[in-house]
């Protein structure tokens, strides 16, 4: 996501081709998982990602003296791919956006660790872009399907949420997750519990709900 961001910026923000910044927001993106090898989380922070860029831009430019990018520029492609980081991890598994203020995770999780579909448009995106010929209009090609991509899960994630209500909240719910599946294609888990007893159940992309199992709580 983070070469992605960069290209974008290249071709029709700058209109010029510099590979050694896509590769410079590709690694930035990645740094807060880096970090996680020293059991820390401040890159996941949306209150340090603007102060951890400064410090970026200033390693950077002191690595590279014949910058060709401003200050700025490159100070907003540090946030941009920071930010795609955490907006990931939001759609994922959840990310605690207000550390070290608390520690309370936020999530929106429609993405599975590993989406096959977003690998494989990241990874044509970086492939075309080497073809100077094509590769503006593949990258709006594959920027729409992305963008159609997501909207779909949204849409159903909601869609799910709606069906729950319908059907549990006479029961008056007190926790509702939902979240995709990592056995099956293209298909919600979910879990309720109510003042009395807790579901478990899946359902396809706007099919019906299946219960698969239910417990009393004690």
């Amino acid at each position: 996501m983070g070469f992605t961001i960069v290209y974008f910026i290249n071709v029709f923000v700058i209109k010029a081709r510099h590979f050694y910044y896509c590769i410079y927001g590709g690694i930035i993106a990645v740094l807060p998982d880096i970090e996680k090898l020293i059991d820390s989380i401040f890159l996941h922070s949306m209150l340090v990602i603007p102060f951890a860029s400064i410090l970026l831009n200033i390693f950077i430019s002191q690595l590279y003296k014949h910058n060709k990018y401003n200050f700025l520029t490159t100070y907003m492609i540090s946030i941009m791919c920071l930010l795609s980081h955490i907006l990931f991890d939001f759609l994922e598994n959840g990310v605690a956006l207000l550390y070290p203020l608390t520690k309370k995770e936020y999530e929106y999780a429609i993405f599975n660790q590993v989406d096959y579909i977003l690998l494989v448009i990241f990874t044509l995106i970086i492939i075309f872009s080497f073809f100077s010929t094509v590769s503006s209009t593949v990258f709006k090609i594959l920027s729409t399907c992305l963008l159609c991509y997501v909207i779909v899960l949204c849409i159903s994630k909601q869609y799910l949420h709606m069906q729950l209500y319908q059907k549990y909240n006479s029961q008056h719910i007190t926790l509702l997750e939902t979240y995709p599946s990592s056995s099956e294609t293209f298909c919600w888990n979910y879990q309720i519990r109510t003042l009395k007893t807790w579901y478990d159940g899946h359902s396809l992309l706007f099919g019906k709900l299946q219960e698969d199992s239910q417990f009393n709580n004690k």
